[in-house]
């Protein structure tokens, strides 16, 4: 190789490194701060699969969800790659769809769960147990 040549290629390779350092802070930017959130949902004090629980963060930012199994206990996860919920004071929505259709559980849990001081909650940095017992004056379908 020329000595030509080597300077080339020792730009080429700076600017390589170069446009790698710079894009390093690329991609999907900084993590949201997130805590451990899990628990169990119950129905009339009974556990039910499929329950959705939202915790929706009073900061407008992605809210956590949960799915409970069939004994009513749900883990929250942020993203697929990120579990936990947003750090701080969030509203809790709880529905249940059973096959697909309207959502069966009274509104004070979902539609109008502001209104309700009780789904109200702090996530904080060490995490938490949230469980809730929804009431019902009905079986479920």
């Amino acid at each position: 190789m020329t000595a030509k040549m080597y300077r080339r290629l020792d730009r080429l390779i700076l600017g390589s490194l170069l446009m790698a350092v710079a894009c390093a802070g690329c991609g999907r930017g900084p993590k949201v701060p997130t805590a451990s959130v899990a628990g169990m949902v119950t129905i009339n004090g009974r556990g039910v699969a499929n329950v959705q629980v939202e915790f929706d963060p009073v900061e407008k930012i992605r809210p956590g969800y949960g799915v409970t199994d069939a004994t009513g206990r749900y883990t929250a996860q942020f993203l697929m790659n990120q579990s936990g919920v947003p750090l701080g004071a969030c509203v809790v929505r709880i529905t249940h769809h059973p096959d697909g259709g309207p959502n069966v559980l009274p509104d004070r849990y979902s539609a109008k769960a502001d209104e309700d001081p009780a789904l109200h909650l702090t996530v904080p940095k060490e995490g938490a147990a949230f469980d809730f017992d929804v009431k019902m004056d009905r079986p479920l379908p």
